[in-house]
Formats: C-alpha cells, sequence, structure tokens
C-alpha cells in the first residue's frame, strides 16, 4: 500500500520532528570530540535547519533533553570517540538482506558489558521502550556489527531508551527497557519470520495501530473492514 500510494512530501510534524533531531546531532557530535562542551539555544533558535524549518525553543528543549542523557552516560561509562555512534546507519541480517535502519545514538561500553541504544521522538503519540520493535531491529544490527556472538550476548546488557519530550507517560520524558541481548533472540526470529511472510506469495494482512501512518489505508480493504 505504501508502493501504490507513495507519500510525495513529509508532513510539517515530521519536518519539525527531523529539525530537531539535527540540533541533538550537532551537540552530540561535538561533545564526542569535547566532552566539556557547553551549549547554547541561541546557537541555534531562530537558524534554518537543512530541511528549511526555523529552530524554535521547543525543538532546542526536546534535544537537549535527549543530548544531556547521551552525555551523562558518555561520562559515566567513559566512551568518547568511535564507539559513540551517532547518526550511522546499520545492515540488519538477522531479520532481512534488506532491512537496515538508522539508529539516532548508541554507546557499546565494552569493559561494563553494556550496549546503550537511544531513540529521540519528538512527536506526541506515545513510543514504549518496552519491548519496542523498531529498537530491537537496531540492537540486532549492531550486535552483528560489533561481532557480538551467541556466548557473548549471554553476558551482555542492553539499555534501550526512549526520549519523548512531548509525550505525557506515566515514566516521564525518557523511559528505558534493560534486557540482556540474549534475550532477544526470541524477538529478533519473529522479525525474521515475518519478513519472510510479508514477501512471500501468499503474504497476509494484519491491520493494527501500524497503520495509523500509511498513506495508502483510506485504499486498504482489510483496514477499512477492520475499522
Amino acid at each position: 500500500m505504501n508502493q501504490a500510494y507513495p507519500e510525495t512530501e513529509s508532513t510539517i510534524e515530521a519536518r519539525e520532528g527531523n529539525a530537531s533531531h539535527e540540533i541533538g546531532e550537532d551537540i552530540l557530535t561535538i561533545a564526542r570530540r569535547n566532552p566539556s562542551y557547553q551549549y547554547l539555544a541561541a546557537d541555534w533558535v531562530g537558524k534554518s535547519a537543512q530541511n528549511g524549518v526555523i529552530f524554535n525553543e521547543a525543538m532546542f528543549e526536546g534535544a537537549k533533553i535527549y543530548a544531556d542523557d547521551v552525555m551523562q552516560v558518555m561520562h559515566e561509562t567513559g566512551v568518547f570517540g568511535p564507539n559513540l555512534r551517532i547518526e550511522q546507519s546499520v545492515d540488519i541480517p538477522r531479520v532481512h538482506d534488506l532491512n537496515r535502519g538508522t539508529p539516532d545514538c548508541s554507546i557499546y561500553h565494552q569493559t561494563g558489558k553494556r550496549l546503550y541504544l537511544w531513540d529521540y521522538k519528538f512527536g506526541f503519540s506515545v513510543v514504549e521502550a518496552f519491548e519496542n520493535w523498531q529498537g530491537i531491529e537496531y540492537i540486532a544490527g549492531l550486535l552483528d556489527e560489533l561481532g557480538i556472538d551467541g556466548i557473548l550476548e549471554q553476558e551482555l546488557t542492553v539499555h534501550l531508551r526512549i526520549v519523548q519530550p512531548r509525550a505525557y507517560h506515566r515514566e516521564g520524558v525518557i523511559r528505558e527497557w534493560v534486557v540482556q541481548a540474549s534475550e532477544l533472540r526470541a524477538y529478533v526470529n519473529i522479525l525474521a519470520g515475518n519478513a519472510r511472510k510479508a514477501l512471500s506469495d501468499d503474504a497476509e494482512f494484519h491491520t493494527g495501530a501500524h497503520c495509523a501512518n500509511c498513506p495508502g489505508r483510506h485504499a486498504c480493504e482489510p483496514a477499512l473492514k477492520a475499522g
């Protein structure tokens, strides 16, 4: 349905989210080289993002919450430089050869046997950290890229963190799911199985919350029936 009804242009909400992400990326890119970096709203607010959106206070404040959380872990673990990944794409062959994504930020603390993953959301719709499928995919790709095998997975603790400043949640604006890397294998197997089904000749429709932002849902018979 996405291929039949492609989005010709992004929404203003998406463009504002990308602008706030740009601020967060700018802050962390500098902080990775200069851990004592001090930044101010005036460095961005009122200026133009790469997509033409003008940075405002809300975009900066959201990015600040995200960047501050990453920098706190950065200082706690002492991980700087290349082990602090910012907006770097990763292949996810465990799910499917065509599957890949771009995590917002991750830190691999090798000596502490911890892997941190951040997903910054500027929107209002609540995104849970617990059993977050997008995050699980990113983790699967990072584990392969880092060369972490099944033995090491049993000793590695994963911290999957969602930073969402504008969504009301009982756990606050930063939520975390802490899980052993080895426990994610079952989730990855489900994803891989569903990827194979989706590309098979007898693929089935499964409606749900994931249909909310599909540009083709107005013409999707299963979605209309479910509604």
